[in-house]
C-alpha cells in the first residue's frame, strides 16, 4: 500500500504545482476530494480512476455529492453552533 500512497501523493503534488503555476491562488478542496477518491478506490477496489488528471468522471461527481451530503448530515446536524452567535 505504501508505494501506491506515495505515487498518488506525488501525482497530487505535481498537479498542484501546475495549478499554482497558472494562477496565484487555488482552491485546494477539489484536489483533496479527488486525491481521497483516487486513493480510496485504488486501495480498496484496486481501480485507479485517476480523477486528479481526469476530473470529468461520473464517479468523482458521485463521490463529491456523497462527501457533501455526509458533511451536512453528520457534522452540521450534530455540532452545536450556538458558540458562533
Amino acid at each position: 500500500f505504501r508505494m501506491k500512497i506515495l505515487q498518488k501523493s506525488q501525482q497530487l503534488q505535481d498537479v498542484l504545482q501546475k495549478a499554482v503555476g497558472r494562477q496565484a491562488q487555488i482552491d485546494i478542496l477539489p484536489y483533496a476530494h479527488r486525491y481521497t477518491f483516487d486513493l480510496v478506490t485504488l486501495l480498496v477496489f484496486g481501480i485507479d480512476f485517476d480523477t486528479l488528471q481526469n476530473h470529468t468522471s461520473p464517479f468523482e461527481k458521485a463521490w463529491d455529492f456523497l462527501v457533501r451530503h455526509c458533511f451536512r448530515l453528520f457534522i452540521l446536524n450534530n455540532v452545536p453552533l450556538g458558540f458562533l452567535l
